[in-house]
């Protein structure tokens, strides 16, 4: 811009004619004029662009970003690349609410704009603008736009896109199992058990200060996992499953972030980007359990135990295959035993969960009137077996009331009254045999047992395989279907009937299944024709 006109010469033979730009001057015979100057002064210019936000991915911006701060350094070099040298700032301001930003006051020179890359957001591209598109020699995507500024030049449009971060949703995954061999290590899976996972803003390892994130359940291998997590910190907490003391807690995970939180149930760690934590396992162990019972002595033929018989063994065998029956290789375990007080009670404690088997040994001079399976779940029926009640204890259970009832075979007279009643139809003693036993309806896999009732004073009949108890029916019922047979095998079954007073003789039969031909093929007569 114009500042002044001089005029000059030896004379100063013209004054300021006020022509802009224009000096009147007379120059004399070989005169020299000289100073005739003119004095100028840079137009200022400016620097403007914006900072927005691609919001649909296709590069290009859509939504302003404001506060951003941008800042214009010379470019000494013209090398469209700030060096490390290059630490003049002309100029720095921040984007308004438009995303808009300008610096004024610009003299003309190489220059660079740097943004300062706005917290949450990735860099898309800049787009160097201006009226002579002269700064292309910058690097793409690296927060730098390089420009000329021309005299007066509004150097516009040197805008900056930039894209949202996309967050990397990580997992959270673990196991819950039983140590069942106490090595503290997990044995079993265990389902069902609730797991609570909560954010730990402080990264303190404590859920208190967290809220929760998610809650899921262990599936039928013990397993749970949370997804779609965003990266923090994280608590997971387990809900003890009733009957099961803690074991142990891993925090697992890629990278082993956090170490034991000292919290029972509870496993602290950090949920990186994109990362599956897995491994994060709660080992448990059951607790255990007992098994009690009384024996008693029925004393008045009600089939009840009315007073205790101390002093008597019970051993307390594993049932392996759960079947109610003292198989060979489980006679040979002994998980246990307990011998009747005073008041007739045993307790067989610290039993780990599982099928049991309790077996009486007969007191000496009593007879067996019944075993009785209690438990707080009455796990099993009665498994017909003389002096054996079978059972499950549960974790934590206290198996009660698994009762035996006895006769007293050298009583004279019951108990309590001082002076027995001669009945003719209940003689105190056991009650006659039963007669005229036969089998009928005889089948490859069953028969039907019926004999004779002499006598209206028992308790009921027992039926027998060679010396073991099978059935038991009551009174007055004289017949009983045999089930399960093998085809082409000999049988021998013995009836007894029996009060309190003890059992009768028996009344033997034999005899043999029939054969089995259902496995034979159909044969066809095939008469050719003629």
């Amino acid at each position: 811009a114009d500042v002044s006109e001089n005029e000059g010469g030896a004379d100063d033979d013209q004054p300021d004619n006020g022509v802009t730009n224009s000096i009147a001057a007379t120059v004399d015979a070989g005169e020299e004029d000289t100073a005739n100057d003119f004095v100028e002064e840079d137009i200022k210019g400016s620097w403007s662009g914006n900072v927005s936000e691609d919001t649909n991915n296709d590069d290009i911006g859509d939504t302003p970003i404001s506060g951003v701060l941008i800042t214009l350094y010379l470019d000494d070099n013209a090398n469209g690349i700030l060096d490390s040298g290059e630490t003049t700032i002309v100029g720095s301001t921040t984007t308004d609410s438009s995303g808009d930003y300008i610096i004024t006051g610009l003299t003309p020179d190489y220059y660079i704009a740097v943004e300062t890359q706005p917290t949450g957001f990735d860099d898309v591209n800049e787009d160097e603008g201006g009226l002579d598109n002269d700064g292309n020699g910058n690097p793409a995507n690296n927060n730098q736009i390089a420009g000329i500024v021309d005299a007066g030049e509004i150097d516009q449009n040197n805008d900056f896109v930039e894209e949202e971060q996309s967050v990397q949703l990580g997992s959270w995954s673990g196991n819950v199992s039983e140590d069942t061999n106490n090595d503290d290590i997990g044995d079993t899976p265990m389902s069902g058990v609730t797991i609570t996972l909560y954010t730990d803003p402080n990264s303190d390892g404590n859920p208190s200060d967290g809220s929760v994130a998610g809650i899921s359940t262990t599936d039928s291998n013990g397993n749970y996992i949370f997804t779609g997590l965003t990266p923090g910190s994280y608590v997971v907490v387990e809900a003890q499953p009733d009957g099961y003391d803690d074991v142990s807690e891993n925090e697992g995970g890629s990278d082993n972030d956090q170490g034991n939180n000292g919290i029972n149930n509870s496993i602290a760690g950090i949920v990186d980007a994109g990362e599956t934590d897995q491994h994060n396992d709660f080992v448990e162990e059951a607790q255990t359990g007992s098994w009690n019972g009384n024996v008693s002595e029925d004393t008045n033929g009600d089939g009840e135990g009315d007073t205790p018989i101390p002093g008597v063994l019970i051993t307390l065998h594993p049932d392996y295959n759960g079947n109610g029956l003292l198989d060979p290789d489980e006679e040979a375990v002994i998980a246990g035993t307990g011998t009747t007080d005073h008041n007739g009670n045993y307790s067989i404690n610290n039993l780990i969960p599982g099928s049991y088997l309790a077996v009486e040994t007969q007191p000496d001079g009593y007879g067996n009137v019944s075993e009785v399976d209690g438990g707080a779940d009455h796990d099993s029926s009665d498994n017909g077996v003389i002096n054996v009640i079978p059972g499950t204890v549960s974790p934590g259970e206290n198996d009660t009331n698994n009762n035996f009832v006895e006769y007293n075979m050298n009583r004279a007279t019951p108990t309590p009254t001082p002076t027995p009643i001669s009945r003719p139809d209940r003689p105190n003693r056991p009650p006659p045999h039963p007669t005229n036993a036969e089998v009928s309806e005889i089948t490859a896999t069953s028969a039907v047992l019926t004999w004779d009732d002499n006598s209206n004073g028992e308790i009921g009949f027992r039926i027998y395989k060679g010396s073991l108890l099978v059935a038991r029916v009551g009174a007055n019922i004289t017949t009983y279907m045999l089930k399960g047979l093998d085809p082409k095998t000999t049988y021998t079954y013995r009836i007894k009937s029996h009060n309190r007073f003890g059992e009768s003789y028996w009344s033997t039969v034999s005899f043999t299944t029939e054969d089995d031909y259902a496995w034979m093929p159909a044969v066809y007569h095939i008469i050719p024709l003629d």
